[in-house]
């Protein structure tokens, strides 16, 4: 049975080979942890402007097109 790492790892080679629900599946898995990250990292001030969930959209977008 493989562990949690070698699902990752394969899903990652599958995603840089073009393999869109590997990529999609690997978005899904990790959008709660980048969504802390940006929480944590956000300035305070920048929070009355700007949604964390709307910078993880954009992250993740990105993330899907590169």
């Amino acid at each position: 049975m493989h562990n949690i790492h070698d699902r990752t790892q394969d899903l990652i080679m599958k995603a840089k080979s073009g393999n869109r629900e590997a990529l999609n599946a690997l978005l899904i898995r990790y959008q709660e942890r980048i969504l802390r990250i940006v929480r944590l990292r956000l300035n305070p001030k920048l929070r009355q402007w700007l949604q964390s969930v709307d910078i993880l959209q954009e992250a993740l977008i990105s993330a899907s097109r590169g």
